[in-house]
């Protein structure tokens, strides 16, 4: 045989064998590390206190009036939508011969956002309010957001809510969630200690 032959043969059995390699149970798949945060002292402090405060008010417990309570939570938050978002090419691949015949990804020069404000709760999801070309700071939180998504429409749906005084409404640590006048526009429901960094 000659020695092209030979170097082709080798090749192929290499080939086969990597395949079989590969699509062998070895029972155990490859996974990425994941990051977590190193959490402080004070965040341990907050979630244990809040955990606490959870218990204690009755949201934990198996019985009517503590699925009554947790049914009343209302989640909400704010983020940006990317009309044409880039993707994470790293999770995309594509097996393929020609290299060539794998679509691009068009972004347009200056990409075009849209801030979307939502919420949810047991009882069903809020309608999305949508506010093109501008950030929520705390005037437009204070004026447009609270008072659509939360006094006047989710407190008096009773398809969401059927006991209003009853509602609880939790929210992160925005700027617009925390300034003086947003906390004083809510200081009827009070304020919580919901913890820094929390995984909810």
């Amino acid at each position: 045989m000659s020695r092209k032959g030979t170097k082709k043969r080798e090749e192929n059995s290499s080939y086969r064998g990597r395949n079989y390699v590969k699509e062998q149970n070895w029972g155990k798949t490859a996974y990425r590390r994941q990051r977590k945060q190193i959490l402080t002292q004070k965040n341990i402090q907050d979630r244990l206190r809040f955990g606490e405060t959870v218990r204690k008010t009755g949201y934990l417990r198996d019985d009517k009036r503590a699925r009554q309570k947790r049914s009343h939570i209302l989640f909400t938050d704010e983020t940006w939508l990317e009309v044409s978002p880039k993707g994470n090419t790293q999770n995309q691949r594509y097996y393929t011969e020609d290299p060539t015949k794998i679509s691009k990804i068009l972004v347009p020069k200056y990409v075009i956002k849209v801030m979307v404000a939502g919420g949810f709760c047991a009882q069903g999801v809020k309608k999305l309010h949508m506010r093109s070309g501008g950030t929520v700071n705390v005037a437009y939180y204070k004026d447009k957001i609270l008072p659509l998504q939360i006094y006047i429409q989710s407190m008096k749906e009773q398809t969401l809510f059927t006991q209003q005084q009853k509602f609880t409404f939790p929210q992160d640590v925005a700027p617009a969630h925390t300034a003086k006048v947003t906390t004083k526009f809510l200081t009827v429901w009070g304020k919580g200690v919901w913890p820094g960094n929390s995984p909810d």
